[in-house]
Formats: structure tokens, sequence, C-alpha cells
């Protein structure tokens, strides 16, 4: 009987460590069902989205909506930590400050042409023209920082090489700066998401704007 319970206990013990020992990782995955987890975050799909999630990236053709709100007001500021490669021809688009559909926001769009990257902004029915970030390498993948300040009007993006140390003052792209592109208003409201055309986006996450001036 001694030998019994002592093994009883054993196997209690063993249950409780394992149940306790769930890591982070496992609790995302479990409020993510149905979605796909990148990072702490979590995307659903949107109708006829062809995308495949694989060892934590996602690729395909087709868009999908963060579950969490960029923000918890519509003018607020964040940046975007982001890592991302693109089939020759495809693009990769970032969608801001948008309604829960993704409308109505600030789709910033990175599109491949061989070796370059060209970046532009929509919104609605207006886009702007199309501007080579220099210094990229898009046969490789894009590793960026993107601010996205929706409190100013019109909008204010800036966009960083997120590859090696961060230099604040080295954008490769200011809306603000002089004859640059710029979005053309503000966001609607405060979700956000993404858009894949051959592109597999590989890291994400969200914080505090890099450029708080």
């Amino acid at each position: 009987m001694k030998f019994q319970s002592r093994a009883l206990g054993v196997m209690f013990a063993a249950i409780v460590i394992s149940a306790s020992g769930c890591s982070k990782k496992d609790s995302d995955a479990a409020t993510c069902s149905g979605g796909y987890q990148l990072e702490s975050l979590c995307f659903k799909g949107q109708t006829n989205a062809n995308l495949v999630f694989s060892s934590g990236s996602l690729s395909g053709t087709g868009s999908a909506v963060a579950v969490e709100p960029l923000s918890e007001k519509t003018a607020g500021g964040r940046n975007i930590a982001i890592s991302f490669s693109i089939q020759d021809g495809g693009s990769f688009e970032l969608r801001t400050f948008a309604r829960n559909d993704l409308s109505g926001g600030i789709d910033i769009k990175f599109s491949r042409s061989s070796g370059k990257l060209n970046m532009s902004f929509k919104q609605g029915e207006t886009a702007s023209s199309a501007k080579e970030l220099e210094g990229i390498d898009a046969s490789a993948e894009v590793k960026l920082y993107i601010d996205v300040h929706n409190d100013e009007s019109p909008a204010h993006v800036i966009v960083w090489n997120g590859a090696g140390s961060f230099n604040k003052e080295q954008s490769l792209h200011n809306s603000e700066d002089s004859g640059a592109i710029q979005p053309a208003a503000q966001g609607l409201d405060k979700y956000w998401g993404v858009a894949l055309n051959r592109a597999t986006l590989s890291k994400v996450a969200v914080g505090e704007p890099k450029d708080e001036d």
C-alpha cells in the first residue's frame, strides 16, 4: 500500500508540473484557434485567402487581420518591426489604422522588381507613386521598422532598415520630407493586418514609435 500511495503521489506531482509548465507560446496558440500565430500575435485569414502557415511563417496570396487592434485609439502612433520576403513581381502590404475588415486604413505597399524594393501608399482609390528604397536587396529577406503616426494629418510614416544597428536619423523614407510620397489622410480606425501577393511574412512585432518627436 505504501508503494502504491507513493507511486500515485509521484504521478500526481508529474501531472501538476506538466500543467504548470505550459509556455506562453502554448497559451498564445490556444487563444489563436483557427488563426495564424506569429510570435505573440494572432492573425485571422480573410475570405478567399490562399495562405499557408508553416514553421512560424505565413506565405502565399491573401490578407489576414490581426486580432488585437494596433492601438487603443484611432489617433495613435505605433511601430511595427517586420521581416518578409517577396517573389519577383509580388508584393507585401502592411495595412494600418483600418477598419476590422482592413478597409479605410493606411496601406503601405512594398513590391519587388528583381532586386529592387519599391514602396507606395494607398487609401481607398487614392494611391501615391512608388519610391525605391535604396540599399535594400529585395531578393533577400527584408527587415524593416515602420512608424505610423495616425495622430497627425495626413498620417506620418517613417521607415528604417531593420538589419544591423538602429539609427533614428538614417531612415529609408520619411513622409514629412520635402517631395516625399505620403498617405492621403489619416486612417479611419485602429485595426491592422497584412496582404500578401506571392510573399512570406516571417516576423512581426508591435511597439511604441521609435520617433516620438
